[in-house]
């Protein structure tokens, strides 16, 4: 199972969080400063929208080289203290360059998980990797299929998270040259790295009462003629929990979306939308009561 992220800047402006959700994705890392003289335009806007739809969120820094220090005030400035940051030590910076400036950073009380580096960073970070290999552009599920998958080349040892496509794209949209990244692992996994702003209150919340959704079994046991676990009802469940419901807790279902999800959870030959359909009415009741 592979979950998805997307890192954006001002260059994808016009195209919204709820649309790369919709397209697959679990969690953004948005650009927020440059050097120590460059703020992104569109990042307070894309981090209004990642907590009005609770969506899992990161900043990153494009890193040069030199004046650590004025950088890392400069980071700090403009992302907020509760915001977890990404350090982007690309163009033939080193390791050693990416983890001074994060160490500064963190100096000045942020939380720095992750390192993006052609080495890995090694032990108190996570490796983000950039390996695009034949340079595909695309859709996010089927540019992914074609670098490989979770057998693809990029998955070098010790890689957390690959940046597989540099110029993705959504299906019927004009923006491209979204960058595309990877994780081996279920949404639920790549949150539970801790590398994001979560809104932890609210997804507990919600995942609680999903959890607790038994009539959710039933309604997939009935359709696929299958036992089928809590667990993984849940799971189902929680992997579009961000695509069909709205943060004031009243659903909004997408059924499309949901009936994506589950597809490749059902045996073959079983009708996903009949299935989306009905465990959308089952969780948009035990949402209401």
């Amino acid at each position: 199972m592979t979950a998805f992220a997307a890192d954006i800047s001002h260059y994808q402006a016009g195209i919204t969080l709820s649309e790369l959700r919709k397209a697959g994705v679990s969690a953004v890392v948005l650009k927020v400063t440059e050097s120590d003289n460059f703020a992104d335009s569109s990042f307070t806007s894309y981090l209004a929208e990642a907590r009005r739809i609770g969506m899992p969120v990161a900043a990153y820094h494009f890193l040069h080289s030199g004046n650590i220090a004025a950088q890392a005030a400069w980071c700090a400035r403009h992302t907020p203290a509760d915001v977890p940051v990404f350090v982007d030590a690309e163009g033939g910076l080193s390791v050693s360059q990416g983890k001074a400036f994060a160490s500064a950073l963190k100096a000045r009380g942020r939380r720095v998980p992750v390192i993006y580096n052609s080495h890995n960073p090694g032990p108190g970070y996570g490796w983000w990797r950039a390996a695009y290999l034949s340079d595909p552009s695309g859709d996010l599920r089927g540019t992914y299929a074609r670098q490989g998958g979770d057998s693809g080349r990029g998955w070098v040892a010790g890689v957390d998270m690959w940046q597989y496509c540099q110029h993705g794209h959504i299906s019927g949209h004009g923006a491209r040259d979204i960058d595309w990244d990877a994780f081996r692992g279920t949404g639920a996994q790549l949150i539970a790295t801790g590398w994001w702003l979560t809104h932890e209150e609210d997804d507990v919340q919600l995942t609680d009462r999903v959890a607790l959704g038994t009539g959710a079994q039933q309604v997939l046991r009935s359709i696929t003629g299958q036992q089928v676990t809590e667990m993984q009802v849940g799971d189902l469940l929680q992997r579009v929990l961000g695509n069909v419901l709205a943060i004031n807790y009243r659903p909004a279902i997408d059924v499309e979306a949901l009936a994506e999800a589950l597809a490749a959870h059902l045996p073959a030959g079983s009708d996903a939308r009949a299935v989306a359909v009905a465990v959308a009415d089952e969780l948009t009741t035990r949402l209401q009561e």
